[in-house]
């Protein structure tokens, strides 16, 4: 920002990562204000990570709706476990997780009770909410979470953690990798889903039966985020390649280069210059 007189502005991946990390390298989300709204527990029967998604999506579509009470956008929290039990998602962790997102502040109850809630109990989203429900579609916000995810499938998770572990391409926080993670999480939700929700299509009727997740339009969202790598100014170049450059600052601690064809500034730290090198 120094360098170039304050007209540098951060690139909203960094911002991103900010809300989403805070000081961490590695996204948790027991660690961060913003949770994963994919999670999953691993020890149930099927482990389900589109439950708390799917609690979002019912309460987001009825946010505009009086409730039971005359109230708009409260409703019974005994019609939302009616309805996600009817989609195959098990009651039980309807429940659990219905209770996690009220303790998190991202669901209200009318009761404000965050250890219990019965059938007659009313619910609604908040701002942090729709917030939440709204990032599915931010390509910063699914890279971190596929960091966080149960994964099924050994390769994806498997993939993914090597790149987590600096053995990738790109550095674990490039940009490069941001589309990367992304990728694979919708792309693994999406045969997940079609694989271990979709059995109820005979049961439900087309007009009832609602995704929790747009996976179309998320793809697309991906696809068009990879096509803006190829002319984003804050694209991270590939780890050991060459490029020519010109030395536009010297500092005590190294020199700041221009690379050519680029709009970034490289640092070459003194430690790495020759002694023999001079200004």
């Amino acid at each position: 920002m120094k360098q170039s007189k304050g007209e540098f502005k951060l690139p909203n991946h960094i911002i991103s990562r900010v809300f989403l990390r805070g000081s961490r390298l590695y996204y948790s989300d027991a660690d961060s204000r913003i949770k994963n709204i994919f999670q999953s527990d691993p020890s149930d029967d099927l482990p389900d990570p589109f439950v708390r998604v799917a609690i979002l999506k019912w309460l987001y579509d009825l946010k505009n709706v009086k409730g039971p009470s005359e109230i708009v956008g409260f409703h019974q929290t005994g019609s939302l476990i009616q309805t996600l039990s009817s989609y195959g998602h098990e009651t039980t962790r309807v429940k659990d997780e219905l209770l996690f997102l009220i303790r998190n502040s991202i669901i209200i109850s009318e009761s404000q009770d965050t250890n219990f809630t019965s059938y007659e109990d009313l619910i609604s989203m908040n701002t942090p909410g729709i917030i939440h429900y709204e990032l599915i579609r931010n390509i910063d916000y699914l890279s971190s979470c596929a960091e966080n995810v149960w994964y099924k499938d050994d390769f994806v998770a498997s993939k993914i953690h090597k790149n987590m572990a600096g053995h990738g391409q790109f550095s674990h926080l490039s940009i490069q990798n941001s589309y990367s993670y992304s990728k694979e999480l919708i792309e693994y939700l999406y045969k997940y889903y079609n694989n271990h929700f979709s059995f109820n299509a005979g049961i439900v009727s087309e007009d009832e039966q609602v995704n929790p997740i747009d996976f179309q339009s998320i793809i697309v969202d991906v696809d068009n985020f990879k096509n803006s790598l190829i002319t984003n100014e804050h694209i991270e170049l590939q780890i050991g390649t060459e490029h020519l450059g010109k030395i536009v600052s010297f500092r005590d601690y190294g020199i700041i280069c221009e690379i050519e064809g680029c709009a970034l500034a490289g640092l070459i730290h003194v430690s790495e210059l020759e002694d023999t090198f001079e200004e």
